[in-house]
């Protein structure tokens, strides 16, 4: 998780965190102007040590532990998700705020929040080595440009009106020759 340095950012109380080193999700407190956003981040990996509905019920007792905070919070969730179903998140009372392709066309990186807001999300290419894209959000007067695009020029060999005509001359010869021919 980055975030600028600019932002009040803390770790979580002990109510939210949790003891179980089997997941793998932290939680951080930011202050943004007059908000307090928590922000999660989870791995959920392909082949988990956990069950499904364990880390459903880890994610819904440190929902609750935030909730129950006395400021005005709002509650963003983001992480690799892999196989975990969008309408799991979802019944956690969480929003999509972005579920977009981010791993060979797969939407296993996601980002739900608590309330709705206006954020811009965008996966772009990461910087450190992995097959994942990154993903970003920012409030959206801002622009995400995509700095580590890679681009690939394919040169193929061009088409004459002369290879044209052999192509189609061959294939005229072959329907004729395929037509001729008993089926047995």
């Amino acid at each position: 998780m980055y975030i600028k340095d600019s932002l009040d950012a803390k770790l979580c109380t002990d109510a939210v965190q949790t003891d179980d080193r089997r997941f793998e999700l932290l939680w951080i407190q930011v202050q943004h102007g007059d908000r307090t956003l928590v922000i999660g981040a989870l791995y959920h990996p392909p082949k988990p040590l956990y069950s499904q509905a364990e880390l459903l019920q880890e994610l819904e007792r440190s929902l609750d532990a935030i909730i129950k905070s006395p400021d005005d919070t709002v509650v963003v969730l983001a992480g690799d998700f892999n196989q975990l179903p969008d309408s799991a998140i979802q019944q956690l009372g969480l929003l999509q705020l972005f579920t977009g392709p981010s791993h060979a066309g797969h939407c296993l990186d996601r980002i739900y929040s608590s309330e709705p807001l206006q954020y811009q999300c965008r996966a772009v290419t990461s910087t450190v080595k992995t097959q994942h894209k990154a993903v970003i959000a920012c409030e959206s007067k801002q622009r995400i440009v995509d700095i580590n695009k890679s681009r690939t020029v394919h040169n193929y060999r061009t088409r004459t009106p002369t290879q044209h005509a052999a192509l189609l001359q061959y294939l005229s010869v072959k329907k004729w020759d395929d037509i001729s021919k008993p089926i047995r």
